[in-house]
């Protein structure tokens, strides 16, 4: 929570070629920051298309909260961090892909433009201690794309059975 509700961090944010750990929730309802600015020598973490990313963790840190559309996860991510999506309410879409082990604590928090959500994986990702992960994305009007044969595994699965359609893909 390091710079959490720090609602006065505008522009973009520097991180330095010295900066090699951002810890969980670093930019909690930070809504101002507009990009990152990562120095070229910083062999930690990479800044593109709105999303700041760990690549010696494979873990998205954080999403700004202006990004819109919709976003594929690349292949090589398998961690996105606590609160990594919050409050991006224009985005409408997201592709989770099979390589995603793990979704932290009110990742998606208050994402209320998502209307899709693609996951690739046909066993369900455990939500169980990471309940919030989906909190006021309106779950009734989202539709939620599974791998075919996998509906009924997420209609079962913590949190991914309160999405009101699960489609198969």
């Amino acid at each position: 929570n390091a710079f959490g509700g720090c609602k006065g961090l505008t522009g973009n944010f520097f991180l330095p070629s010295s900066l090699f750990y951002l810890g969980l929730n670093v930019f909690e309802e930070c809504d101002k920051i507009q990009g990152f600015i990562v120095n070229a020598d910083n062999t930690t973490f990479q800044y593109a298309n709105g999303i700041l990313t760990d690549i010696s963790q494979f873990t998205i840190k954080r999403c700004i909260v202006s990004k819109s559309g919709e976003y594929i996860i690349p292949s090589d991510i398998m961690f996105i961090d606590n609160s990594a999506f919050s409050n991006c309410e224009k985005l409408t879409s997201i592709t989770i892909p099979e390589s995603v082990l793990s979704i932290g604590k009110r990742a998606f928090f208050n994402c209320t433009g998502l209307m899709d959500v693609f996951v690739k994986s046909a066993i369900p990702i455990d939500l169980s201690d990471t309940k919030s992960a989906f909190e006021l994305v309106k779950k009734s009007d989202c539709i939620l794309h599974v791998p075919k044969g996998a509906a009924t595994a997420y209609k079962n699965a913590e949190v991914w059975n309160e999405f009101g359609n699960i489609i198969e893909n």
